[in-house]
C-alpha cells in the first residue's frame, strides 16, 4: 500500500470508517482564514455535492456556488477511492496540474523540486478523503469563484488519463464553517526545521483544524495509534529507513492501515476535519517530501506524538 508504485504514500493515508461517512455537515469542514464561527444557519446553508467513484469513472456536479460546500464521496471499487480537490489557478489546465502533481509524488528529488514549483504555480490543493466501497466519506471546503477539479490521486501516478471531474464555481457566496476544538499547525521553525504544533486538546468525536503555514510547501496530517514504546527517536529512525525508491520500511512503528487524517493542503490553506479517532496515544505523521530538496519532511523531524482524550 505504501510502495512508490501507488504514488500516494506521500499524499496521505486517510482511511475512513463508515462512521465518518454518516457524519453531519458540521463534523467536517474547512476554512481558508478569518474568524471561525458556528451557527445553525451555517450548517443549513452548507450545500452538499455527491461524488461517485468507480473503477473507470468519477462522477460529480459540473457547477455550484461559492461558500462552504460538503463533498460526500463514495466508491464501488477497492482501488479508486483516494479523491482529492484542487482549485486551478487562472490560465492553468487540468493537464498542466496533473503533470506537476505527478512529479511532486515521485521519489526522484529533482522531479519533486521541479514538480512542487510548478504545482504551486498551477493549483491549490484543498484536501480530500480516502474511502472504500461501502464506507463513504465527507469533507467540506470553502469554495471561491473559479475552476476546480476532483481527481483520484492513484490515477495521477498510474495512468496518463486519470479519472477526474471539473467543477465551475460562480455566483454569490453564503454560509459558514464550524468551530474546531483543537488546532494542528504545520510550520517551519527557524533553526529547527518543519514541525507540527498542537494548540488545545484533541478530543475523540470532535473536529480538529489543520493549518498549513509552510511556505510554498504542500502538507498533510495523518494520525496513527501507537503504544508507549513508540518514541520520537524511533519515528526518526523509521523515516531515515525509507529506500531511495520509496519502499515502505519493514517493521514500521505504526500500522499503515490505521492512518486517519487529511489529504494534502497547499500553503496557507486550512481544513476542519473529523475522523473516528479514539482516546489514546497517536503519532501525527506526514509522508510528503520537501519542495526544496525532495527529502521527506518526516526525515527532517516533522512528526509529533499526542494524546487524544
Amino acid at each position: 500500500m505504501f510502495r512508490h508504485a501507488l504514488g500516494v504514500a506521500a499524499a496521505g493515508l486517510l482511511l475512513l470508517s463508515s462512521g465518518v461517512g454518516t457524519s453531519s455537515v458540521a463534523e467536517a469542514a474547512v476554512d481558508t482564514g478569518g474568524e471561525h464561527r458556528t451557527s445553525p444557519t451555517s450548517v443549513r446553508e452548507t450545500r452538499t455535492l455527491r461524488v461517485s467513484s468507480t473503477a473507470d469513472s468519477l462522477r460529480a456536479p459540473e457547477s455550484t456556488t461559492p461558500g462552504p460546500t460538503t463533498f460526500r464521496v463514495d466508491t464501488t471499487a477497492e482501488d479508486s477511492g483516494w479523491i482529492g480537490l484542487a482549485r486551478l489557478r487562472e490560465g492553468a489546465s487540468w493537464q498542466r496540474f496533473r503533470l506537476a502533481l505527478k512529479r511532486t509524488l515521485s521519489s526522484d528529488p529533482s522531479k519533486i523540486v521541479e514538480g512542487s514549483a510548478e504545482l504551486n504555480r498551477s493549483a491549490e490543493l484543498l484536501g480530500g478523503v480516502v474511502i472504500h466501497p461501502g464506507e463513504p466519506g465527507v469533507f467540506t471546503q470553502r469554495l471561491r469563484t473559479g475552476s476546480y477539479v476532483l481527481f483520484d490521486y492513484k490515477d495521477v501516478v498510474r495512468t496518463s488519463e486519470p479519472r477526474h471531474a471539473e467543477l465551475v464555481v460562480s455566483g454569490t457566496a453564503r454560509g459558514d464553517v464550524p468551530r474546531a476544538t483543537a488546532t494542528l499547525v504545520s510550520r517551519t521553525v527557524a533553526g529547527v526545521g518543519p514541525r507540527f504544533e498542537v494548540h488545545g486538546t484533541v478530543r475523540a468525536g470532535c473536529p480538529v483544524r489543520f493549518v498549513n503555514r509552510m511556505d510554498q510547501q504542500i502538507n498533510e496530517a495523518v494520525f496513527f495509534p501507537v503504544g508507549q514504546d513508540v518514541t520520537r527517536e524511533r519515528l526518526q529512525s523509521f523515516f531515515e529507513s525509507f529506500g531511495d525508491d520509496g519502499e515502505f520500511p519493514a517493521n514500521p512503528p505504526v500500522d499503515p492501515s490505521s492512518g486517519l487524517g487529511v489529504l494534502p493542503l497547499s500553503s496557507d490553506e486550512s481544513a476542519v476535519f473529523q475522523v473516528p479517532l479514539k482516546p489514546g496515544r497517536y503519532a501525527v505523521l506526514t509522508f510528503i517530501k520537501d519542495a526544496d530538496d525532495g527529502v521527506r519532511l518526516g526525515t527532517k523531524g516533522q512528526y509529533e506524538i499526542i494524546h487524544v482524550e
